[in-house]
């Protein structure tokens, strides 16, 4: 195994532990974990780096966001006005 696939190894066995210690009573196959336990776990830790990253473009005005239904916002790239300088 090479040290990049032993770092993966790593990363992916605390995730299980992450997991299970969240959930004391999971169990399920292979397939299972990779699909239900670590995909959730990634898609929560994405959502929160997604937000923190929107945050900081619309700090930075590159960004708008709108709301909708439910408390969500729609984000949208905000262009840079043109200058006239003409």
């Amino acid at each position: 195994m090479t040290p990049d696939e032993a770092q993966g190894v790593d990363r992916i066995a605390r995730h299980i532990l992450r997991y299970l210690r969240s959930h004391p009573n999971a169990a399920d196959t292979k397939h299972g974990i990779a699909r239900w336990w670590l995909l959730q776990q990634r898609y929560v830790e994405c959502l929160a780096e997604t937000e923190q990253a929107l945050i900081h473009l619309e700090k930075r005005n590159l960004v708008t966001r709108t709301p909708i239904a439910g408390g969500e916002f729609v984000y949208r790239y905000k262009p840079e006005p043109e200058s006239d300088n003409g």
